[in-house]
């Protein structure tokens, strides 16, 4: 009976300093999030900026933009930040860098953005893109070329070398021959 007592009472003692013993726990700058309003627009920039990993001055840069570019603005955060998209990479820049794109609507209806330079980027990257499948259609033939002089001569590397072989066989045929009468 004394040995249950021993037990109730450590395991008493036991449960009251875990109870009053505290786990110091550290929270992960990381992840906090960021409250972000949806826009999913294009503005023009008005200055160089750089576009930050966080929306503070002090943080990484990811994105360097170059006055007057086009920049594609996913959301806004409550404290003067655009989240800003760019081939795959997110960043933060300040709302003071940019100004709202001015859309043109001609005659039909239809929507131009001349003034972000859209069309002459688009035009540019057509023709790059027009240049970069011709020459790899061109190295395409090249290829398909090589493969068919591979294969030819081949042919003709095999053709001497049976032609060689036949002619050995036939030459030492003809020595027994010539040998045995």
């Amino acid at each position: 009976m004394k040995k249950i007592r021993k037990i109730i009472l450590l395991s008493l003692v036991f449960g009251l300093l875990l109870t009053f013993h505290t786990i110091p726990v550290k929270a992960d700058a990381g992840t906090d999030e960021i409250a972000v309003t949806e826009l999913n627009q294009i503005m023009t920039l008005l200055v160089d900026c750089d576009a930050k990993e966080r929306p503070e001055e002090a943080a990484e840069t990811v994105i360097n933009f170059k006055a007057g570019s086009p920049v594609w603005i996913i959301g806004q955060t409550q404290d003067g930040w655009y989240e800003v998209s760019y081939q795959n990479l997110k960043g933060y820049i300040p709302v003071e860098c940019v100004t709202e794109l001015q859309v043109e609507v001609d005659e039909q209806g239809a929507m131009g953005l001349k003034e972000a330079g859209l069309d002459e980027e688009m035009e540019a990257l057509e023709t790059e893109n027009e240049m970069v499948i011709e020459e790899i259609e061109r190295q395409h033939g090249e290829q398909r070329r090589s493969y068919i002089w591979i294969a030819v001569i081949g042919v003709l590397v095999v053709g001497i070398f049976a032609t060689g072989m036949i002619a050995t066989i036939k030459s030492n045929k003809d020595k027994k021959e010539n040998s045995g009468k």
